[in-house]
């Protein structure tokens, strides 16, 4: 499998929809209910929402043979150091073949941050397994809702 990480442009935001809705049902599906993720997963990737993080966030998507099967949306750095990993997601049918850790990898190299922090749901086990074996620590949790909906975030980070 030969992966290529590129900055991900305007006409890759309709594959990156599909793949959002996609693994979303996957891995949220015992966390929120199917008209709470598709109601979030519209807001999360209309037009204006999109717009904003093309020009406030480092985005990047991963493709196989020319197809785009994951991404990456990271923030901009603050005058800490600190950058929020805000979104990574890889089609499930790529899972666990390295292409999220090359993403991550690609965010740092670019981004050069301090510390590298993220939210991930409390539930979401086998993902937060998979970032404390990347180095990430907890740091606490807070609440959230999405489309009224309750849930849980825990926040973690990596020093770097």
């Amino acid at each position: 499998m030969n992966i290529v990480i590129r900055e991900m442009t305007k006409n890759d935001t309709e594959r990156v929809k599909q793949i959002a809705k996609v693994t979303w049902k996957d891995a949220f599906s015992h966390i929120m209910p199917i008209e709470v993720q598709e109601k979030t997963l519209r807001e999360a990737y209309d037009e204006q929402t999109m717009e904003k993080r093309f020009t406030s966030s480092s985005l990047f998507v991963a493709e196989e043979k020319g197809e785009i099967v994951g991404y990456a949306f990271f923030s901009q750095k603050n005058k800490e150091g600190k950058v929020l990993l805000e979104s990574i997601y890889i089609h499930p049918d790529y899972q666990q073949k390295g292409i999220g850790t090359k993403l991550i990898h690609t965010g740092i190299e670019t981004l050069q941050p301090k510390r590298l922090c993220l939210n991930v749901l409390e539930g979401n086990k086998k993902v937060i397994a998979y970032y404390k074996a990347q180095g990430f620590q907890e740091e606490g949790v807070f609440h959230h809702h999405f489309a009224h909906h309750p849930v849980i975030f825990m926040k973690m980070f990596k020093k770097l």
